[in-house]
This record gives structure tokens, sequence and C-alpha cells, in this order.
């Protein structure tokens, strides 16, 4: 949170994740991705946490959130989170890597 909102507006931003969490029944799921094991493509400086699952105990029989309330819970909070792909239609999803498939290089290494 002080990364994301400073030093003077963290804490104030900390408490309002938290009573939101805490008002609507949320569990959080955070992968911690360390300096010195993990990487996500690239061995970060520092430790950090990226938000990987929702569940929603306040609707009765409990749910995960979607890929999209994980995206827009993560936004309103400034929260880290995988980056995800949401696309319109399957044929969008389709045309993307047909592309990707035609313009990438294929070759072996000499």
């Amino acid at each position: 949170f002080g990364r994301c909102f400073g030093s003077q507006n963290w804490k104030e931003e900390y408490e309002r994740c938290s009573e939101y969490v805490h008002r609507n029944r949320l569990t959080c799921s955070f992968e911690v991705v360390t300096s010195v094991l993990g990487h996500h493509g690239d061995l970060p400086k520092r430790d950090y946490l990226i938000l990987i699952a929702v569940a929603d105990r306040g609707c009765g029989r409990g749910r995960f959130f979607s890929t999209n309330e994980i995206v827009r819970f993560a936004h309103k909070f400034r929260l880290p989170h995988n980056d995800v792909w949401i696309f319109c239609s399957n044929a969008a999803c389709e045309a993307l890597f047909l592309s990707h498939d035609i313009m990438r290089e294929i070759g072996t290494a000499t």
C-alpha cells in the first residue's frame, strides 16, 4: 500500500481495503514472489505479493471470484495481480492466437 498510495496515505487506503474485505466476508489468496526463489518472468529486487484468488463467503454458499471480478477488485485497491487477457468472444481469442501462430518465427538454434 505504501508503494501504491505513498507514505502519507497508505494507512487510510489499507484500512479502507481491510474494511471492505471484512464487511463483504472475502478471503484473499496471494502468491509470495521472493527475491531469492521465485520470479514471474524476472528476478525481483524485493519480495512482493500477487493476488491469485478471492473467495466470497458472504453470499450464502460461498464462491470464488471470476477473472473479471478479481481484476476489478485488484484495480479498486491497487493490488498486484497476474496479467490476464480478456476476450469478448471465442472467435476473438482464436483470431489472436492464429495471428501469433502465423507471425512467429520457426527455427532451431545452431
